[in-house]
């Protein structure tokens, strides 16, 4: 039920939380605070997935283990620009084949890392503590990623820069 609960939540911070005024902007990183390469347009998606895909690594402990599936995470942009990371939440493949959640393709973020090898990689094999650790590292890289990004430019509602919460949905995969 929590974990339901949880969902329903995630969902609407994801439709959006930014008032109903017609001056109303979302937060987004400003224009040069990424250096975009030459052949991408420089726009406030753009710059949020280079600089995401430019600091982010799979973790060698999820890798090794064979730990693959999806990271929740929910931050607030304070009034100042500043992101702070308040919760993140591993899922694993079966866990979203069996409650599957609706996203914003800009809000789908996804990471693909090499294998090491090895019998982990088998579906079903992982030992649970395994998948723990693994889980418990690739939250911990989507906080530091996160966290790492250079200041957006805040929301703006009637005028006025006010904290807005984003949900961003990362999925780790290996190949």
């Amino acid at each position: 039920m929590r974990r339901r609960v949880l969902l329903c939540w995630l969902i609407l911070l994801s439709v959006g939380l930014v008032g109903q005024s017609g001056d109303n902007r979302p937060a987004e990183l400003p224009p040069g605070s990424v250096t975009m390469e030459d052949g991408y347009a420089d726009n406030a998606d753009n710059r949020l997935l280079t600089a995401v895909y430019r600091t982010i690594n799979y973790p060698r402990e999820a890798r090794d283990y064979g730990v693959t599936g999806t990271v929740l995470a929910i931050a607030t942009i304070d009034s100042l620009g500043q992101l702070t990371v308040t919760d993140t939440q591993f899922r694993t493949p079966k866990q979203m084949d069996d409650q599957p959640i609706r996203v914003r393709e800009t809000d789908l973020i996804r990471v693909v890392g090499y294998s090491t090898g090895g019998n982990s990689l088998i579906v079903g094999k992982i030992h649970p503590k395994r998948v723990a650790r693994g889980g418990a590292a690739l939250c911990k890289e989507v906080a530091r990623t996160l966290s790492s990004l250079p200041t957006f430019t805040p929301a703006l509602r009637e005028g006025s820069a006010v904290p807005e919460r984003i949900v961003k949905v990362i999925v780790f995969s290996l190949e």
